[in-house]
């Protein structure tokens, strides 16, 4: 199950990440902008392009110390629930409506 998992592997059109697992997505726009939201110093997931991509991918995830999984875990979640939230909806919403009317 997925509550079990240590990682995720996410397509595209996937909009939530899912908890308790590390997120791996093909690096492309939706993952990149939305999804797998790297910072310098915070990790929130992995992206990967290639087999080999994938592979060192998942290497880096199973390698991973419990403390470091729960640390992306927790920036993953952070994340997502400020992203998604609706507070974040709305204002972006209204922001892209004053836009329009002006």
């Amino acid at each position: 199950s997925l509550s079990l998992s240590l990682c995720a592997l996410l397509d595209p059109s996937t909009c939530r990440l899912i908890a308790r697992t590390i997120a791996l997505a093909h690096d492309s726009a939706g993952p990149r902008s939305d999804i797998v939201v790297n910072e310098p110093g915070v990790v929130r997931g992995f992206r990967a392009v290639t087999e080999a991509e994938y592979a060192a991918a998942l290497a880096a995830i199973f390698a991973l110390a419990a403390a470091e999984r729960l640390v992306i875990q927790n920036n993953a979640r952070e994340f997502v629930a400020n992203r998604f939230s609706e507070k974040n909806f709305e204002d972006r919403f209204l922001e892209h409506m004053a836009a329009l009317l002006r």
